[in-house]
């Protein structure tokens, strides 16, 4: 499965479902590229933190501004909302995979370095 990153970012605009799509591609191309499930939990510890950033947020706002809105032109805005979270958030697993691999390939490269010297 070897999926570029342009494809995850196409897939990574449709609402709610490009997560878990986005999200599986991230953790087979980890496995694929580490060999090594640890890793895959180090892509889950780097979405973490944009994931709570954005539930919050998300959450503040709700609660603050658009609930007290209470016209069509509200539940509009709370669904555009959910929709644009949703695909920061699925932008994020890609960029948290291209971290992953970035650091485990330096680590690589450091230990080709050791052994020819």
């Amino acid at each position: 499965m070897n999926i570029s990153y342009k494809k995850q970012y196409f897939l990574s605009l449709i609402p709610i479902i490009g997560i878990i799509i986005v999200w599986q591609i991230a953790s087979i191309k980890v496995k694929k590229v580490t060999k090594n499930v640890k890793y895959i939990f180090l892509v889950y510890f780097f979405t973490s933190i944009p994931f709570v950033l954005i539930g919050v947020v998300v959450y503040f706002l709700i609660n603050i501004v658009l609930l007290k809105i209470t016209s069509i032109g509200g539940n509009f805005l709370i669904g555009a909302m959910a929709v644009i979270a949703s695909i920061m958030m699925a932008i994020s697993i890609i960029i948290s995979e291209k971290i992953v691999i970035n650091l485990y390939d330096k680590k690589q490269l450091k230990q080709k370095e050791r052994e020819l010297l």
